[in-house]
This record gives C-alpha cells, structure tokens and sequence, in this order.
C-alpha cells in the first residue's frame, strides 16, 4: 500500500536551536514555515507555541515579527492569494486564444501546487474549518480571487472560445480538479499508486485535467 504524506515531501529547513536565532530570520521564511504548519496541524492545531518550536524562535520573538496567530495565518494566506492572481495574469499576457490561455493556466497551476505540496490542502481546510477565512471579512481576499478569475472565463465566452454558461459554475469545477487532487494526496497517490507530486506526475495530471 502506498502511502504519501504532502508535508514530508515540501524542502525542510535546517531547524534552529530555541532561544534568539544566530542569523535573523526573515520574514518570507516564518510565513513558508507557517504554512506547512498550517497544513498539517489545521488553524487551531498550529500553536504559537509550536508555530515558534518550528522556526527555533521563542514566542515573544515570534511575535516580534507577527502580532496574534491569526495575523499571521492571515499573511500566509494574503501570500498564497498574491501568487495565484499572479498565476492568473501571467496566462494572460500574450494575446493567445482563450484556449490558449486557459491550457497555460492550467498547467501554471499545476506545477504550483505539484512544488508547494501544502497549499492545496491549506486552501481546502481555510474554507471547510473554523478558521479566521470563513469569518465575514475573512472572506473577502478569497472571493475577490475568485471573482478576478471568474472574470478570465467570462471573457472568453465573450470571445465566443467558452461555451456560454455559468461562469461561477465552471470556476469552481476547474478548482475542483485541481485542489481535490492535490489536498487529498495520501488518498491520491495510493489510488494513482505513484508520487503525485513527480514531474512525470505533474505533467500527466495537466493532460487528464486539459
């Protein structure tokens, strides 16, 4: 039986000692950290006390950088937010077909979530938990992302290239393929009995998704 956990197969970071780190640690650093933490403990199981454990920082040096854990989370996430909306620009760049354009997307998105193994369940546990994005404000970031690529799809029907239809519907069926996928990996690997995360893997799930 094959077995896969998406978090031991993100890079490790060489943990420090507690107590002040002899190199400052940067804050691009403490949000990839705080992202695995994320997703493999849940919201409410990545403690302060352990979101510091993971990055050789006492609590008050991680507070230093980031107020509350749900300042934190919420940077995590804003990050994640940023590169996926650059994600959606870039497939848009060249004055390609819609088709085009939605086939680079896709494998854009692909090999994102095949390099950043912890994203796509982190996404899928900030909607279907108690976390600080199901709150009211908490979910604006997260629908304007959606909106801003909803916007994508419906200006290719314009273009007459997508059959006209419910732009949401089709948004959330293409997330679907990609995010269950990559959120469900011990369950997934098993199934399609290899590495989802492989190259060779990636590379076979753009087709089947294309």
């Amino acid at each position: 039986m094959l077995a896969v956990s998406i978090f031991d197969m993100s890079s490790r970071k060489r943990r420090r000692g507690p107590g002040r780190p002899t190199n400052p640690i940067s804050r691009s650093e403490i949000l990839q950290t705080a992202r695995v933490a994320f997703a493999s403990k849940g919201y409410d199981g990545a403690s302060t006390a352990y979101l510091a454990g993971q990055l050789g920082l006492t609590k008050g040096s991680l507070f230093h950088h980031f107020p509350s854990k749900e300042n934190l989370y919420l940077e995590v996430m804003k990050q994640i937010f940023i590169e996926i909306g650059n994600m959606i620009e870039a497939a848009q760049l060249d004055d390609d077909s819609f088709r085009i354009r939605l086939r680079r997307l896709n494998s854009l998105v692909a090999d994102y979530l095949g390099d950043n193994p912890a994203v796509a369940s982190l996404l899928l546990q900030s909607q279907v938990l108690d976390t600080p994005l199901t709150s009211d404000s908490g979910r604006k970031p997260g629908i304007d992302l959606l909106h801003f690529a909803g916007g994508f799809l419906e200006a290719g029907m314009a273009a007459g290239e997508f059959r006209l239809q419910d732009s949401r519907h089709l948004l959330l069926s293409i997330i679907g393929c990609h995010l269950y996928y990559f959120a469900t990996a011990p369950m997934t690997s098993e199934l399609m009995e290899c590495n989802i995360f492989a190259p060779e893997a990636v590379a076979t799930r753009k087709e089947a998704v294309t």
